[in-house]
């Protein structure tokens, strides 16, 4: 199935106009054995699988030096993220990508405060009808197409990337057509309700490749895009996300195997990207067999199984450059000069 980008990506503003945003190298404090260092760009690929870190919080701890390369993929989260160590990492060639949850109502970080809570992007977001407690982490924002929400998006992000050069993409968590909170009960929505929710996520999603395509950013969904539950995009009868890099799978077992086998497969992800390619990511917290396990049956691009989130384990394979953006690298674009406005 062939999907074109300019098919997928409909409707909204430009970015707002502005100089190039120079991309930033600093000393490494990493050591010289640490990073290969910033070469050539290479041609995208998902395969072999291997490692990916997650950082939510402080420096990661001694064995982040060795994702400090072309192929190091580094999630950080929603403070850390202009910490001296995530320029380094991106200095020295790896993605890092920072994290931003608009469907949970937690507005802690400053990008979060921005987005959720009445800012000088714009006033606060509201709860979804009837305001369901998503978790225990918040309730359920109003990410209707036309909210308060939607409206502050693009600029949330802009200004993510404008003011930090270094990041080269963005983790979007619980954005997905269908919802799996255990407060929510998605069956019991009327349609209606359930066809705002997917309505709400594709917009969501189409206003995040717009920014990433003009600032060079990959995108990575943790939310569910399965065929016709909730449905993919832009075919809903398909698995997967044409406006993302990646999906990701979370805390699943290896009985589950069979079923994300055929849903990172599906040629729907990714496939309206710049790489044209889905990298499908895998997290089982402190389990490495289910790690394995997903990685034999070929289904990740990226595999973590950290102990912590915020202390990163030492790689479990060697890390090679699978061709995702890395706007720390001397000389690596940092934006499209298209100018506009939200």
């Amino acid at each position: 199935m062939v999907i074109g980008r300019r098919d997928l990506i409909v409707g909204g503003a430009a970015v707002v106009a502005g100089g190039v945003v120079a991309a930033m190298a600093s000393a490494s404090s990493f050591g010289s054995d640490a990073a290969a260092g910033c070469q050539a760009p290479v041609k995208p690929r998902n395969r072999p699988a291997q490692p990916a870190a997650i950082v939510w919080d402080g420096d990661g701890g001694l064995h982040l030096s060795a994702y400090a390369r072309p192929g190091g993929l580094v999630c950080v989260g929603r403070a850390n993220f202009g910490d001296v160590f995530t320029r380094e990492l991106a200095a020295r060639g790896a993605t890092v990508v920072v994290y931003l949850d608009a469907i949970i109502d937690n507005s802690y970080g400053r990008y979060h405060q921005l987005l959720l809570e009445d800012s000088s992007i714009g006033p606060v977001v509201g709860r979804w009808p009837g305001g369901p407690r998503a978790n225990k982490w918040g309730m359920l924002t109003d990410f209707r197409p036309g909210s308060v929400l939607q409206a502050k998006f693009g600029p949330v992000l802009e200004l993510i990337a404008r003011e930090n050069p270094h990041v080269s993409g963005i983790f979007l968590d619980d954005l997905g057509t269908r919802s799996w909170f255990p407060g929510v009960d998605f069956e019991a929505m009327p349609e209606m309700e359930k066809a705002d929710y997917r309505a709400g996520a594709i917009e969501l999603v189409r206003t995040a490749r717009r920014v990433a395509d003009r600032y060079g950013l990959a995108l990575f969904v943790n939310g569910t895009w399965s065929a016709d539950d909730g449905g993919g995009y832009p075919d809903p009868g398909m698995h997967g996300c044409a406006l993302v890099d990646g999906g990701v799978i979370e805390h699943h077992g290896v009985d589950e195997i069979p079923f994300f086998a055929e849903y990172a497969a599906s040629p729907q992800w990714g496939a309206g990207t710049p790489r044209g390619i889905g990298y499908m990511w895998t997290i089982n917290d402190a389990d490495p067999a289910t790690r394995a396990a997903y990685v034999a049956a070929g289904i990740p691009a990226f595999a973590t199984s950290q102990v912590d989130r915020d202390t990163v384990d030492a790689p479990w394979s060697t890390i090679r450059d699978f061709g995702l953006p890395r706007r720390g690298c001397p000389g690596e674009p940092g934006r499209r000069l298209d100018a506009g406005g939200w």
